[in-house]
């Protein structure tokens, strides 16, 4: 093995503190010409990588886009629930055995639920409020 040769850029001070380490150490490098084709081959690879660096980057900024808008569904509502794991987990093995998603699963059984035990009550309300002279809308009586 043959000594390896320790080359400073044209015009480049070691000692120079306007810049810092990294800059003066990866400072560009006139190309040499040595017998040595391990060294050529090298700064051949470490300026194709910069290359391609440069590359991906300009490509990258070009083909960023604007932050990613919500998927919209016309006529329906996201709703976060947090359950426990058990009952998550229940919820996922029950609709899975039923064939259908999640979402599906968990709507259908507040359909069912609504119809068995909110409907009487919620109707009871409304005539109530019938009867009260409350608009549904503002929720404020309709003589005052």
């Amino acid at each position: 093995m043959g000594k390896k040769k320790i080359t400073i850029a044209a015009g480049a001070n070691p000692f120079d503190k306007s810049k810092s380490a990294a800059e003066n150490m990866f400072a560009p490098q006139a190309p040499t010409n040595t017998d040595n084709v391990d060294t050529v081959g090298y700064v051949g690879y470490v300026e194709q990588q910069k290359q391609h660096i440069q590359q991906s980057d300009t490509n990258n900024t070009e083909k960023v886009p604007a932050r990613k808008e919500p998927r919209q569904f016309p006529g329906k509502q996201h709703i976060h629930l947090i359950l426990p794991d058990s009952q998550a987990n229940m919820i996922k093995q029950l609709a899975k055995m039923s064939g259908i998603s999640v979402n599906q699963f968990m709507s259908q059984s507040i359909d069912q639920l609504y119809e068995e035990h909110w409907k009487p009550v919620v109707e009871a309300l409304e005539q109530n409020r019938h009867k009260l002279g409350l608009d549904k809308k503002t929720d404020k009586s309709l003589f005052t």
